[in-house]
């Protein structure tokens, strides 16, 4: 960070940098609702329209595989280096050995949207979802790594977003539904035998929202969140849970621990939690994003990735800490308006200086307006672009601030 001299440094106070950084360009327009890494390079992030993403540089770079599909997909996991799974809208569930080369179609035998996919092993594994037309919840189970999918069945009858199997016999599927009151109901289903009985243990407090994602770190030990901004907790498998509101009402949309201790989470409005000491606080992460952040997924201790609405993907390389990184950019976000926009546009920052250099990139990471500005407030003309997203990067001294732009 430049040096600033003179008797102002010492009334100057730090800015923190986040460390949740992207790259110029994005991948892709669409949203992204799941990611999964094989390994410290490899990974694989999937979304709607078929959309299934692959890096082999750590983030570096994604390419765009072919799924065979364009339908929107919810979820992947991988048993393996090459072995994976997607599951997604319509029934679909695809399958690759090949880590991604081709992905074939497995019959699921359901119609609905599959919402979650979980293995056990190579062999056995879970999906969930939701079917709209019949109103009814979906649970099958495969024991020959998908070739023949079975129904399994649950007495109350809830959209479900996530399972969980923490081994051959415990798992956990969660959800939730709105009734035509607008509240919410939660539930939350346990297994001991594998999926043959399903046991709701859902308590009062977790009534009362939709629970969206579940992560154990050991075979006692479990995190649950979801809307509002509470997480829950067990320290005895699901025999009881305890509540910890961490100070947001923003959806909490997945959970990820990379030890006992250590965790995060991610949710709307490019919201990030972590906790270092097993969920008893958590402290919020900054990021250079306010699109809404759908799962994450860690390759180490301090290597991590988040995906979200837009084909926004994150990634940090110190576990969320602050200081310097290879994208320094300050707190807070360009504040732009109209937006959606079709003619004109009104850049508001929180500061210039005679270094502040202002540019408008497409989806393409290329630079489509550039100038020079100096005053805190910016009018300009985007008449002439074709209809799009675009984003919107401030330059000033060591630091930048970024915003995204819709133009009609």
């Amino acid at each position: 960070m430049k040096k600033v001299f003179g008797i102002l440094m010492f009334l100057i106070p730090i800015v923190v940098l986040p460390q949740w950084v992207w790259k110029y360009p994005l991948p892709t327009d669409n949203k992204l609702s799941s990611v999964w890494f094989t390994n410290a390079n490899t990974g694989y992030a999937v979304g709607d329209s078929g959309t299934i993403l692959k890096t082999i540089n750590a983030g570096s770079t994604w390419i765009t595989l072919s799924s065979g599909t364009t339908n929107n997909l919810l979820s992947v996991y991988f048993t393996g280096t090459d072995t994976g799974y997607v599951v997604g809208a319509k029934g679909t569930i695809l399958k690759t050995i090949d880590a991604g080369t081709i992905w074939n179609a497995l019959s699921s035998g359901v119609t609905g949207d599959l919402t979650s996919v979980n293995f056990f092993d190579v062999n056995t594994g879970y999906a969930v979802g939701w079917d709209w037309l019949s109103d009814t919840n979906i649970i099958i189970k495969t024991t020959n790594g998908g070739a023949i999918w079975t129904h399994q069945t649950i007495t109350r009858s809830f959209p479900f977003s996530s399972v969980y199997f923490i081994n051959a016999d415990t798992g956990f599927i969660l959800g939730g539904i709105m009734n035509p009151y607008d509240q919410i109901f939660g539930v939350i289903e346990e297994t001991n035998n594998g999926g043959t009985i399903w046991t709701d243990i859902t308590n009062m407090e977790m009534s009362g929202y939709d629970l969206i994602s579940i992560y154990f770190t050991d075979s006692n030990t479990g995190y649950i969140v979801g809307s509002s901004g509470l997480i829950f907790k067990t320290t005895n498998c699901g025999a009881g849970w305890t509540v910890n509101n961490i100070g947001t009402t923003n959806a909490l949309n997945s959970v990820y621990f990379t030890d006992a201790d250590t965790g995060y989470i991610v949710g709307i409005s490019g919201t990030i939690f972590k906790t270092t000491n097993g969920g008893d606080q958590w402290t919020r992460q900054i990021t250079e994003t306010s699109e809404d952040l759908n799962s994450v997924y860690f390759t180490d201790a301090k290597t991590g990735y988040a995906v979200g609405q837009n084909g926004m993907i994150l990634k940090t390389t110190n576990g969320g800490g602050t200081g310097t990184n290879e994208i320094p950019v300050s707190s807070k976000l360009l504040k732009i308006y109209p937006n959606p926009a079709i003619d004109k546009i009104i850049i508001e920052t929180s500061g210039v200086s005679q270094e502040s250099n202002l540019a408008i990139v497409n989806t393409q990471g290329q630079e489509i307006i550039t100038r020079q500005i100096t005053e805190p407030k910016t009018q300009i003309d985007i008449s002439n672009l074709p209809s799009g997203v675009y984003f919107v990067r401030l330059t000033n001294n060591n630091e930048v601030e970024v915003g995204k732009v819709v133009k009609e």
